[in-house]
């Protein structure tokens, strides 16, 4: 449990440092920085760096309790697939880029625009990939083994006999034959009345 929580708080972390990244990277492009001189690449790729991690604050504040949701609901119900996660960040990056657009004030640049939009659109679906890839994709903990494993020394609780070992059931092998030389007979059954039916028609 605290092993599944600090990873979940870690993965959060690095979600929102990685959708911050994907913003600032739509206002300091790389090629901008690589078209700079070696000194100002730097300083320029520094000041990158100090926004990021201004944004990535900014971003945690408001989607912690968003996240927080999402995260228990896939605990809960052990959502492992990447599209959840994925789909949760892109709407809660959307919602923050309609709640900045809601508040802005009169007279200073809107960010009402294709570029901002695209911007906070791929910056929530990678940090809720991000997040996947370090939390998500273990949500609930260790698989359930199948009913039909049983481990050693466990019985049947209906027969009360035992039927499996650590590995999985156990299987007699002359039950397999017999189930495999009862399919082929089957098939050869199948095949000689598929021709008995079809060689009036041929005659």
């Amino acid at each position: 449990m605290i092993a599944s929580f600090l990873r979940s708080i870690f993965g959060f972390v690095l979600a929102c440092l990685a959708a911050a990244a994907t913003k600032v990277a739509f206002v300091i492009t790389p090629l901008d920085i690589l078209a700079l001189e070696p000194g100002a690449g730097l300083e320029q790729l520094a000041r990158a760096g100090v926004l990021m991690l201004a944004v990535a604050t900014h971003s945690a504040i408001f989607a912690a309790s968003l996240a927080a949701i999402v995260i228990i609901l896939g605990h809960k119900r052990q959502i492992r697939g990447w599209p959840y996660y994925v789909f949760s960040g892109l709407l809660i990056s959307l919602l923050g880029f309609a709640t900045l657009f809601i508040t802005e004030a009169a007279g200073y640049p809107t960010i009402g625009n294709a570029y901002a939009a695209a911007a906070y659109t791929f910056s929530g679906m990678i940090g809720g990939y991000v997040y996947w890839a370090v939390s998500g994709r273990r949500a609930g903990g260790k698989q359930q083994r199948p009913d039909f494993v049983v481990r050693r020394g466990e019985t049947d609780k209906v027969g009360g006999e035992r039927r499996g070992d650590a590995f999985g059931p156990r299987i007699d092998d002359t039950s397999v034959i017999q189930v495999r030389e009862t399919k082929a007979s089957g098939d050869a059954a199948e095949t000689v009345g598929i021709e008995h039916r079809q060689k009036p028609n041929g005659a």
